[in-house]
């Protein structure tokens, strides 16, 4: 559960104390690092090694292993390596050294930075690649302020819907943005052509069901199984 004023606790795991927002049910509490820690092995994995193009492949990629939950910090990470790595594989001159570095900073932003941080990591993410694309730092203008420009985009749009957390719908509508970001400033574009069946509905108690933009996708995978099995 998460609590609007952050307490005293120490992790589960490594027994690390900090000030925290979010707890289970019976009270116990896991720092972003272990949280973590399984889930960017897997992204740094999947990121270095695919050859996809496509930012939702890579997104469905993901998402699809085991050690990645449907919700959690692990998406502030994914964000810029599937980003740089979408872009590596497009022809954009980005090196491995490139995609670990925007996973690592994607990794600091902490869980909850949607509502306590007011900005999904999502859309911090996507801020995160572009600066590593423009090799921006706070003294480069240019640079500094196109990878600002992004978040600012992927942001807003994020924001137009109006529900709680939901990773898998913000980071497709991030990199759906992405790809129109990409169009525009860099010489290649980075797909996100790539469709999205929603099928944790289910199990996600925050759903907004036909608010959503990935409603009308849901179980098609599923669906698309059946009526080959009919056939």
């Amino acid at each position: 559960s998460y609590n609007t004023k952050a307490v005293k606790a120490g992790c589960h795991y490594c027994g690390q104390e900090c000030r925290a927002n979010i707890r289970c049910p019976d009270g116990h509490f896991v720092c972003d690092h272990c949280h973590q820690k399984e889930g960017l092995a897997i992204i740094r994995q999947i990121c270095l090694n695919s050859k996809k193009t496509d930012m939702v492949a890579l997104l469905k990629e993901i998402r699809g292993q085991q050690a990645i939950p449907m919700h959690g910090p692990e998406h502030h990470a994914m964000l810029p390596g599937i980003i740089l790595a979408a872009a590596k594989n497009s022809g954009l001159g980005v090196s491995c050294g490139d995609i670990l570095t925007g996973i690592e900073r994607g990794s600091k932003v902490p869980g909850g930075a949607c509502g306590f941080l007011g900005s999904c990591g999502a859309a911090t993410g996507v801020g995160i690649a572009f600066s590593v694309l423009f090799e921006a730092t706070p003294l480069t203008p240019g640079g500094r302020q196109q990878a600002q420009a992004a978040t600012a985009r992927a942001l807003a749009k994020i924001a137009e819907i109006k529900g709680g957390r939901c990773c898998q719908r913000e980071t497709y509508i991030a990199l759906r943005e992405v790809a129109q970001i990409s169009a525009e400033l860099l010489t290649k574009t980075i797909g996100a052509a790539d469709t999205l069946a929603c099928s944790q509905y289910h199990d996600n108690r925050e759903c907004i069901r036909k608010q959503c933009l990935l409603w009308e996708t849901r179980d098609q995978q599923q669906t698309a199984a059946l009526q080959f099995i009919r056939m």
